[in-house]
């Protein structure tokens, strides 16, 4: 990968979520490997994924016991 990135998981049980504070000149990439989340209040499936910008904070809430992969991207 030719890319600045930073790249984070979670494995969330159902009702938990995590906040990820993006810096200004970043954005986000959020991938459901396993389960169902909302991000940013919109739902997303098993292999769904969301691209993020000019967020400040990402927040991911598992409605189903999920894997998500984050990449923080320049």
């Amino acid at each position: 990968m030719h890319q600045d990135v930073e790249i984070h998981s979670s494995i969330l049980e159902p009702g938990r979520s995590i906040a990820y504070r993006l810096r200004p000149d970043r954005y986000a990439w959020v991938q459901v490997a396993r389960g169902s989340v909302a991000v940013l209040g919109e739902s997303l499936e098993e292999g769904d994924a969301a691209a993020i910008s000019s967020e400040e904070l990402v927040e991911v809430r598992a409605a189903s016991a999920a894997d998500i992969v984050l990449f923080d991207l320049k």
